[in-house]
């Protein structure tokens, strides 16, 4: 049995965020480290941008609620920066910035086992530092409509 069509979108996105780098002209190397599993801060990473890509809901789009060919998913792509360094607002900025860039308004297509996705960057949200925290995190929601063939 194939991966759960959510599944799909989510691999999608995370296989497409190490374009994030410099060298392809973006503010950041967020892209260097994707995950796709939400994990603790690791003070020991050093001072380096970490994306991680995870599921928040998931619907059938109404006007398909019976032949079930369309899915809105709204997916969440956290940059964590640690703040262990001295710019780790601006970076998680930064971040944010190159995340809504590789996911344009208008929609990326990225081809999935059941289809494909069409997935663009909608809002962002920084979460509360709260005191002692080890990392600046923006959370950068993306509206993805799976269409099955």
């Amino acid at each position: 049995m194939p991966d759960a069509i959510s599944w799909q979108a989510v691999a999608a996105v995370a296989a497409r965020l190490p374009q994030i780098t410099v060298a392809n002209g973006y503010r950041t190397n967020a892209g260097n480290t994707v995950l796709t599993e939400q994990q603790q801060a690791d003070p020991g990473r050093g001072p380096v941008e970490r994306l991680s890509v995870y599921l928040d809901r998931a619907a059938r789009a109404p006007s398909t609620l019976f032949e079930g060919e369309d899915w809105t998913l709204q997916l969440v792509v956290e940059a964590d920066v640690p703040s262990s360094r001295a710019d780790a607002q601006q970076r998680a900025h930064a971040v944010m910035a190159d995340v809504f860039d590789l996911f344009p308004s208008g929609g990326t297509e990225l081809p999935i086992d059941a289809g494909f996705v069409d997935v663009e960057a909608q809002t962002a949200e920084f979460l509360t530092r709260v005191d002692g925290a080890n990392s600046s995190v923006a959370q950068i929601r993306l509206q993805a409509t799976v269409r099955l063939p």
